[in-house]
């Protein structure tokens, strides 16, 4: 690995294949139990980032031959962050306490996003809001303790789309259908909102996260091959610098 990181038995190849994405689980500090203090959940917060962002560095490099402190990432035009150098691989970033998770691909749009298994306020409210008609109605009719899985199933389906095409939540997300259910699907983007279609899958990770991926113009999972890494926990070191 070009950056010095410590090596890993199982490092795929750098080079990946049009129908193939790659994801990573990156471990990050878990701060259960740790105090409340406003200015104290800032810096751990803070603290989480360069760990997501350290361990970001560590596995673009590997794709890359670049060292991780030559890397430059910029922001595209709808503010997705991308690497500045050619034929380099496009890439997403999601964390959460805990955990991070990093989708590569040879040049496909992928997002990818990770949630923690939490009690929500009220699942319903939150699914009424932010979810389509049809999701909605399918997270309302799940068992209450199933309520709260159901939401953040389709809700890190959702930012998974939504990351995936540069929107972000710019737009109105009960335009996103990613569906409610556990199966994978194809999830669309309203014509409202510039119409678009991904292949949306769960992915599986350990309990008490939950997280998604979704990937533009794949229809189906015939074609698509998803491949699982854990980057090491000594390989998460933050560099000095930060990225956009």
């Amino acid at each position: 690995m070009a950056d010095g990181a410590p090596p890993l038995a199982s490092w795929p190849s750098p080079r990946i294949g049009a129908d193939e994405v790659h994801v990573w689980r990156v471990p990050l500090d878990d701060d259960r139990g740790a105090s409340a203090d406003r200015h104290d959940a800032t810096v751990r917060a803070a603290r989480l980032r360069a760990q997501a962002r350290a361990g970001l560095l560590r596995i673009l490099a590997h794709y890359t031959g670049m060292p991780a402190d030559a890397l430059r990432i910029e922001l595209d035009a709808l503010g997705k962050p991308r690497l500045r150098h050619a034929g380099a691989p496009s890439f997403n970033l999601s964390h959460t306490r805990g955990l991070a998770l990093v989708a590569v691909s040879a040049g496909t749009a992928v997002g990818i996003d990770v949630e923690q298994l939490r009690p929500l306020a009220d699942a319903d409210a939150l699914a009424q809001r932010f979810l389509s008609p049809a999701e909605a109605s399918t997270v309302l009719e799940a068992a209450p303790a199933e309520r709260n899985v159901a939401f953040l199933r389709t809700w890190t389906r959702k930012e998974a789309v939504l990351k995936a095409s540069g929107h972000g939540l710019d737009i109105d997300t009960r335009l996103v259908e990613v569906g409610s259910g556990p199966d994978d699907r194809v999830g669309t983007i309203g014509p409202a909102a510039g119409a678009a279609r991904f292949h949306v899958l769960s992915l599986h990770v350990p309990p008490p996260w939950i997280g998604a991926l979704a990937v533009a113009g794949a229809h189906d999972t015939d074609g698509l091959a998803v491949r699982c890494f854990d980057l090491p926990e000594d390989a998460v070191q933050a560099p000095d610098r930060s990225l956009p």
